[in-house]
């Protein structure tokens, strides 16, 4: 999924973001060679109902390629251990599965019995998945992927992070009293989705409260797209799509603009995930 431009490991992209005075940049359509946070300010309704300051969503590609994620948990709002800290949730849609099992879903035992056990591995609660298997990851849930799986990332807004073990290495700093704090005891949870045939093929879509997640398989013709007053996302994870002007294809990420209908012509037989933020 990712290039290699300088020789070294690349593990997570992030695809579409508005954070702290960085966001991507746009390489093609309208407003190519902005940043997305300029094309915002330039064109206030290009977000519809948010505004730049209050851009709700991270959408990022995570392939840890060697080693595995530190054991985290994300706060609630009533388990922030510092005022800059902020409350974030997830959702996962698994891209590609090559080690079982994938997924770290929880803790079998309580967080402080899990910090004083000598074989932390198999204190840890593994979930078994399935390329386009959707799993909600609630904030006060324990985590982790696995090096060699591939998940497509929704998020709050949020990069507020607290790493409880990091597999046994000592490179990073560890959060444990906050980790331990924000803990709740929710679980990883796969999430059932609802389809829909269609002209072109099938939607499923997956309902995550502060998103909605699509997935489109398209066979043929042409795929309707209405954002109204808010921005969408598009990933395509394979097969080709066309606008009339751009070949959407395997990796790309689109920004569509809020207000906005735009028809996708299958070019060749594929999937993408279309991100609804709410």
């Amino acid at each position: 999924w990712f290039g290699r431009s300088w020789g070294g490991a690349v593990g997570e992209a992030l695809l579409c973001h508005i954070r702290n005075g960085r966001s991507n940049r746009i390489i093609a359509g309208s407003g190519a060679g902005l940043t997305l946070l300029e094309l915002a300010r330039r064109k206030t309704t290009a977000l519809g109902k948010f505004s730049p300051e209050e851009f709700p969503i991270i959408c990022k590609l995570i392939a840890p390629v060697s080693a595995n994620i530190s054991v985290q948990v994300h706060p609630d709002r009533q388990h922030l251990a510092n005022p800059s800290d902020e409350p974030k949730e997830e959702v996962w849609y698994v891209v590609e599965v090559t080690r079982r099992p994938a997924v770290v879903a929880g803790l079998k035992v309580s967080p402080s019995q899990f910090l004083f056990a000598d074989d932390k591995r198999r204190l840890l609660d593994f979930l078994d998945v399935q390329p386009a298997d959707v799993l909600r990851l609630p904030a006060g849930s324990v985590h982790s992927l696995i090096a060699g799986n591939t998940v497509f990332e929704v998020s709050t807004n949020s990069d507020t992070t607290y790493r409880l073990w990091d597999w046994g290495r000592q490179e990073r700093t560890l959060h444990i009293e906050e980790a331990v704090n924000a803990a709740t005891g929710a679980k990883v949870e796969p999430m059932k989705g609802k389809e829909q045939t269609t002209s072109y093929g099938l939607v499923t879509r997956f309902d995550a409260g502060f998103c909605l997640l699509e997935q489109h398989d398209a066979i043929g013709g042409e795929v309707a797209i209405e954002t109204r007053n808010r921005f969408a996302v598009i990933a395509v994870l394979w097969g080709e799509f066309s606008d009339g002007r751009h070949i959407l294809s395997r990796g790309v990420t689109a920004f569509l603009h809020a207000h906005t209908r735009i028809t996708l012509t299958v070019v060749s037989p594929g999937r993408f995930l279309l991100v609804r933020p709410q």
